[in-house]
């Protein structure tokens, strides 16, 4: 799954809405371009369809930046080593 799926526009989903995936829903918690100067931050929160309890929702950030313009294949590397 891409975060290209949660961008505004186009017919795609919006912040708050939600997607079944199987036995996942996905909801997009929110996007945020701020965080970094670089990447575009995806927060969404998985939960089982056949479960309501909070401790089964589980929170990711997904991290996306344009690769078509990456003059330094390993500079990601060296940042998540920071």
């Amino acid at each position: 799954m891409s975060a290209d799926v949660w961008k505004r526009g186009g017919g795609t989903r919006s912040v708050g809405e939600s997607q079944r995936y199987g036995s996942l829903i996905v909801r997009n918690i929110r996007v945020d371009g701020t965080v970094d100067p670089l990447f575009n931050v995806t927060h969404l929160e998985l939960r089982p369809v056949d479960s309501n309890d909070e401790a089964d929702v589980l929170t990711v950030e997904h991290w996306q930046w344009d690769w078509q313009h990456m003059c330094d294949v390993h500079w990601p590397f060296r940042v998540l080593r920071k």
